[in-house]
C-alpha cells in the first residue's frame, strides 16, 4: 500500500431518462488493493515491466481485478483507497486491442521465420 493521492474519474455506466432528458449514470471505481503479481516459477523476461494486481470496487458493489504495470501506478500516484482515474470499459477495450496487436506480431514473426526457412539461395 502506498500513500494516498487525490484523483478520480467516473466511468459512464449507462443512461437514465428523466422526463425528456437523457442523463448519464456515472459509476465511481475505488482501488481496494494493490498486490505484487506472482510470477510463480517463471521469472520476468528481461525488460518486462513489474506488474501489480489491482482490485477495484464500484460504488454499486461490483468488483474487478486485473494486472497493471506497477510503474504506471506509481507515476499516476494511484494508491489503495483512491478513485480509479480511467473509464474501466475503455481500459478493457484498450487492453483487448493491445492483445490483438501482440497476437498479430507473433503471427507475423512466425510467418517471416517460416518464409526465411523456405527461401532457397541460387
Amino acid at each position: 500500500m502506498r500513500g494516498s493521492g487525490m484523483m478520480g474519474c467516473h466511468g459512464v455506466s449507462g443512461y437514465l431518462l428523466e422526463g425528456n432528458e437523457l442523463k448519464e449514470i456515472l459509476i465511481m471505481w475505488t482501488v481496494l488493493r494493490i498486490d505484487e503479481a506472482d510470477y510463480g516459477c517463471e521469472e520476468r523476461m528481461p525488460g518486462e515491466p513489474v506488474m501489480a494486481i489491482v482490485s477495484l470496487q464500484s460504488d454499486d458493489g461490483r468488483c474487478i481485478q486485473f494486472e497493471c504495470a506497477d510503474e504506471w501506478l506509481i507515476k499516476q500516484d494511484i494508491n489503495e483507497g483512491d478513485e480509479w482515474p480511467e473509464d474501466i470499459e475503455e481500459a478493457e477495450n484498450e487492453s483487448a486491442r493491445y492483445a490483438k496487436q501482440a497476437d498479430w506480431m507473433e503471427n507475423y514473426y512466425a510467418a517471416v521465420e517460416e518464409l526465411e526457412g523456405n527461401v532457397k539461395i541460387f
